[in-house]
């Protein structure tokens, strides 16, 4: 995932957190609720 990317038309990407052996975690604001989340993207 790239910043700015928005996924599913809620959540944009503002960069990475951290990343494991299966899965990334990102760094991103959810549109809707109006405040930062994380993202886990699992491989």
């Amino acid at each position: 995932m790239q910043p700015d990317q928005v996924i599913g038309g809620r959540y944009k990407i503002i960069g990475p957190l951290g990343e494991g052996g299966m899965a990334n975690v990102y760094r991103a604001y959810d549109m809707i609720l109006d405040r930062e989340v994380a993202l886990k993207s699992c491989a």
